[in-house]
């Protein structure tokens, strides 16, 4: 999970064309990485790149273009460190680096925060991407999503989608072609999913939650302002959909092993091999609450 707490913008006061940027000029100096597999920050946008936001991106390609084991992660950025133009960037740089038919980006997000998303594409776009998306296009009925979905799965392109639309679709367990060819799409297409707000999914007791790890991508972003909920099972969840299986690693038991030896000492005597997820959260959140 990738932390940060300053509050900045980040954004030009006029929008720039991508001819308007001298390629060398990159005032991060050797800050800015470039990467042996062609994955890295656009010139244009490595000029507006604040430190921690080249230190995310990098956090970001450590965890998501790991052709070996690539996986998810997790941005807990207070609100207006920029995230939004960051994975901007982080999908322009993707789509280089997978240009012949595999990147095929996914962003779901709350409805009222789409317009403001396809702006800011527009803003830093540095090449002609198309978005797809099914409230501009009017897209209700089944037939007309597929139609959206079909030009998403063709085109080098960029869909975006609202939480509520997602899980309809995903938890309608209707038969007919139609139906079962958009549901297919969404879990089978995206190579890169990101989720902006991506606390929204916390809750375990929705359809919301159980959608989003079926689709087939390893490679997920949560976005959030805040990572810290109500109940520790929450953080756990949010950590569980980009990482599933987390605390089964060899890496995730040392871990483990000093949150129950704290536990220990307040009197709780668990063991390692016998707790189950449950129980753990249980723990941490009970023990939390007395100290």
């Amino acid at each position: 999970m990738h932390q940060h707490k300053q509050s900045y913008r980040t954004y030009p006061a006029k929008h720039r064309k991508s001819s308007d940027s001298d390629p060398t000029d990159n005032p991060l100096g050797t800050n800015l990485i470039v990467f042996p597999d062609a994955l890295s920050i656009h010139p244009r946008h490595s000029q507006q790149m604040k430190p921690h936001q080249v230190e995310c991106f990098n956090f970001l390609i450590k965890n998501l273009a790991d052709e070996n084991n690539p996986g998810g992660c997790i941005l807990a950025h207070a609100p207006g460190s920029g995230k939004t133009f960051l994975l901007i960037s982080f999908v322009h740089s993707f789509l280089a680096r997978y240009p012949a038919g595999t990147g095929r980006p996914l962003i779901m997000l709350p409805k009222g925060i789409l317009g403001t998303w396809k702006s800011e594409f527009l803003r830093w776009q540095v090449e002609n991407i198309p978005l797809y998306d099914f409230y501009s296009s009017k897209a209700n009925s089944r037939s007309e999503q597929c139609k959206i979905l079909k030009l998403w799965e063709e085109n080098r392109s960029i869909l975006l989608i609202g939480y509520q639309q997602f899980s309809h679709i995903i938890s309608d367990d209707s038969s007919d072609r139609e139906t079962v060819m958009c549901r297919e799409k969404l879990l089978r297409v995206p190579s890169l999913v990101i989720l902006d707000e991506g606390h929204t999914s916390r809750n375990d007791q929705t359809d919301l939650l159980s959608a989003l790890e079926t689709i087939q991508t390893p490679r997920k972003v949560v976005l959030t302002g805040t990572l810290f909920q109500n109940h520790v099972s929450e953080v756990f969840n949010i950590l569980n959909l980009v990482r599933p299986k987390f605390l089964k690693m060899q890496r995730s038991h040392a871990i483990m092993k000093r949150i129950l030896t704290k536990m220990d000492v307040l009197g709780t005597n668990v063991r390692l091999k016998t707790i189950s997820k449950k129980v753990f959260y249980e723990l941490i959140e009970q023990n939390l609450q007395k100290d």
